[in-house]
């Protein structure tokens, strides 16, 4: 049997658990289950497990694996998922970052800190209509911003 979109999980791989967890909130504020993965190494293993995701928000400074070269990985172990990049060290204009969604290693990303809408529109964006994110719920749940450090 296989999942759609709206069933599958969504994948958090951060090493700071603050991010994680402000990440979990505003996804599951807009009707989504969750995984979370401190580490390169237990994003993998869930995939190992046959785990599979709708979305992977991917930090792209890991303590173990480098964060591009762990979307590269999932992307081949799920070649339709949605990668969006997180990160406090890249900007949306940084050569790696466009050149990483020009070729399609990524969808999307966001710099750190960024504001819940940012991270509400992605989510809503690969819902493709299906359970689109509502703007208020999310922003009731976690607060007016998503300020975590890098």
């Amino acid at each position: 049997m296989t999942n759609t979109l709206s069933e599958l999980p969504i994948l958090i791989i951060d090493d700071d658990s603050d991010m994680c967890w402000v990440l979990r909130r505003i996804i599951e504020a807009c009707g989504h289950r969750t995984v979370v993965a401190h580490s390169g190494r237990e994003s993998l293993a869930l995939y190992g497990e046959g785990n599979r995701f709708a979305i992977a928000f991917v930090d792209l400074r890991l303590p173990d694996i480098e964060g591009m070269q762990l979307a590269k990985m999932i992307a081949e172990l799920q070649p339709r998922i949605e990668i969006t990049a997180i990160s406090g060290y890249f900007s949306e204009d940084d050569p790696k970052i466009v050149d990483a969604i020009r070729s399609g290693v990524i969808s999307r990303f966001l710099a750190k800190p960024f504001d819940i809408e940012s991270a509400m529109a992605g989510i809503a964006n690969s819902d493709r209509g299906e359970n689109a994110c509502q703007r208020g719920g999310a922003e009731s749940e976690v607060g007016t911003n998503a300020r975590n450090g890098r």
